[in-house]
């Protein structure tokens, strides 16, 4: 038996398919008799176009983020640049370097050598804090064991971030915990009874969302998403995607996507890095071929 939310990997293994849906088995075929388009229709309930791209069409001339010839323990000499507006794709194996350097731009890793400006300040490296207070913020991609607190309800996972706008007097206003739940329930759209609910009872996809909305109660500036949908069915990650898009063109965040598949980073990014053994192997508009992202991604020079 064979679990698997990529439909590739279940074409290329599987004899038949069972689909679920909601916690029920709403169908069953041979795999020679279905493509992708029936799977997907059968775990979401609904059509969707597999041809849809996500990347942002406000992109601005503005630089928000600036780094210059960044070096740590996992990666050297990394330089780039992020518009306002803009998702920027970063691709690569794991192990690339990928995710050491979005944590190092954050504060949690020490950086060698090397620069950051964040809205054309000078960037303070080491202290991520700072990097939150000045609306930088880094979505994990171990989502359960870095990016929630399990045992807590949804309120409190939301709260926890910025308990200090949810003050009354010298305590926390349960009211406005309340009010800010509720508020982020409703706009990213969370499947939950309620706001009391753990949140290790909701699905990858609602975790998620409750992590972006309390991303998005710090007012940030860039997000950080390091493989988004991560254990997440493919109606989910539609939704996280148009999400993405969303943030982009509508607040002008500027959005730099991690992920490791391919298909992501070509319908969502506006440019694609590659990078290679802790390098950047090249940089790729939205029209690159993907064959030239992966010659990149595995160290093989076109």
């Amino acid at each position: 038996i064979f679990i698997s939310h990529k439909l590739e990997e279940i074409f290329q293994l599987a004899d038949v398919i069972t689909v679920f849906r909601n916690g029920k088995k709403v169908a069953y075929s041979e795999i020679k008799d279905v493509d992708s388009n029936w799977v997907i229709k059968q775990m979401t309930g609904r059509e969707l176009d597999q041809n849809e791209r996500f990347y942002s069409t406000k992109v601005s001339d503005e630089v928000l983020l600036e780094v210059n010839n960044l070096t740590g323990e996992k990666f050297t000499n990394v330089s780039f640049k992020l518009k306002k507006g803009e998702i920027l794709g970063f691709s690569g194996l794991v192990g690339a370097g990928r995710s050491e350097v979005m944590q190092a731009i954050f504060g949690y890793l020490p950086v060698y050598e090397g620069s950051v400006k964040l809205d054309g300040a000078d960037g303070k490296l080491g202290d991520t804090n700072y990097s939150v207070k000045n609306g930088f913020i880094y979505l994990p991609e171990e989502r359960k064991k870095q990016g929630i607190l399990p045992v807590l309800s949804i309120r409190d996972n939301i709260s926890v971030s910025v308990l200090d706008n949810l003050k009354s007097g010298i305590s926390i206003s349960r009211k406005k915990e309340n009010e800010l739940a509720k508020n982020v329930i409703e706009t990213y759209d969370v499947k939950t009874p309620g706001a009391d609910k753990e949140i290790q009872f909701l699905s990858g996809g609602n975790q998620q969302k409750v992590i972006i909305g309390r991303a998005m109660a710090c007012k940030p500036k860039l997000l950080v998403f390091d493989e988004p949908t991560k254990g997440i069915d493919v109606g989910t990650k539609t939704e996280i995607y148009r999400l993405m898009k969303k943030l982009a063109e509508e607040e002008g965040i500027g959005i730099i996507m991690i992920s490791s598949e391919m298909e992501e980073i070509k319908k969502c990014s506006n440019r694609v890095i590659a990078m290679y053994e802790g390098k950047i192997a090249g940089e790729f508009d939205e029209y690159t071929e993907q064959q030239a992202i992966l010659g990149a991604i595995i160290g093989v020079n076109s």
